[in-house]
């Protein structure tokens, strides 16, 4: 009974906030999104921590050529396993991006040396509801730190920007609720759940990092003894701005996984609105959506795997390319085997 009424306080805790979320779209730092998500749900959401068909190390990058020579990179690494005796799901994330974007003061276009780190010990426990045992709990915390050189001067005659030289770790946290079956799976998060906020100088605007809300679902489905095709699907709400501050539509991420278990696989995906603000930012008319189309795979040796991705862009001037390194853990490939 008390498994049940803490899920249903849950439930209406993320209707609510989740609702909420697309209401305060305020932050000023979209988060850049790794095409191979898939690999590191824990990146997204808490509640997958530990899970079997998850890496026991994965770390990637992402690298960008953009116009005028800017060159945004992310980096992500993760580390996580299960607590068989607990049920319980523990890990460690980390997370770093530079924008290598510019604002405009004056007639000067200068600048952010935008940077983002973050670094958060994530936890998942299961939620039993009479017999079933599918629903797991996710909580991540940790240290946020944001660095931006941009300032916001208003009036004719402004007076000199005071840096607060406010470069420092603030508290975050991410909550996760998750849905996992043998082949299916459906999650759903809130990061920055306390809303960590920035300011550089006196007269700058705060750097809010609004609460975001991410869908995740995806199902495996074993089409010969050799193949398995595993469509996928993230939402974002929202797409957060990084140039006025205001929301943008959400950021959809729909894909189709060929894999041939335990050796190699292929990932197509389309997305939907794809870092159209940090373009949107340099001052330029682009399209709506710069990064429609990722092609990626894997190669697996032994418990190694390498993979690629290269996301196509609509202009020529523009390049987004990752690479990353997992390590699985032999008793993932027997449960593998297991599920088939």
């Amino acid at each position: 009974m008390k498994n049940n009424t803490l899920f249903y306080y849950l439930l209406v805790f993320f209707i609510f906030f989740t609702i909420n979320a697309q209401l305060l779209a305020q932050d000023r730092a979209r988060y850049p999104f790794f095409a191979d998500y898939f690999q590191q749900q824990i990146l997204y959401s808490p509640a997958f921590t530990g899970m079997p068909d998850q890496p026991l190390f994965m770390s990637a990058g992402r690298f960008e050529n953009r116009f005028d020579e800017q060159k945004p990179l992310s980096l992500a690494g993760s580390v996580q396993g299960l607590i068989q005796s607990l049920g319980m799901g523990v890990g460690i994330t980390a997370q770093y991006h530079k924008f290598d974007d510019s604002f405009t003061y004056g007639s000067q276009r200068l600048s952010t040396n935008k940077k983002l780190l973050k670094l958060m010990v994530a936890s998942s426990y299961p939620i039993r509801i009479g017999e079933f045992e599918g629903f797991r709990m996710g909580l991540s915390i940790g240290a946020l730190h944001y660095k931006s050189d941009e300032a916001y001067v208003q009036g004719i005659n402004p007076q000199p920007a005071q840096l607060y030289n406010e470069r420092f770790f603030k508290l975050n946290m991410d909550l996760g609720l998750g849905l996992q079956l043998e082949r299916f799976r459906l999650g759903v998060s809130l990061q920055h759940l306390n809303e960590p906020k920035f300011r550089f100088s006196n007269n700058s605007q705060e750097q809010r990092f609004a609460r975001a809300a991410y869908f995740t679902t995806a199902y495996r489905l074993s089409v010969t003894d050799w193949l398995e095709i595993e469509p996928t699907a993230m939402l974002n709400l929202p797409a957060a701005n990084s140039s006025v501050g205001i929301g943008n539509p959400p950021y959809v991420d729909l894909g189709v996984i060929f894999r041939y278990p335990n050796l190699a696989y292929l990932a197509v995906h389309y997305k939907i609105n794809d870092d159209d603000a940090a373009v949107a930012n340099q001052g330029f008319a682009m399209p709506q959506n710069l990064y429609p189309v990722s092609i990626g795979g894997g190669i697996r040796w032994s418990n190694l795997q390498f993979s690629g991705t290269y996301i196509m862009a609509t202009e020529p001037k523009f390049s987004r390319f990752e690479v990353g390194l997992s390590l699985f853990l032999p008793q993932n490939d027997v449960e593998e085997e297991t599920e088939e």
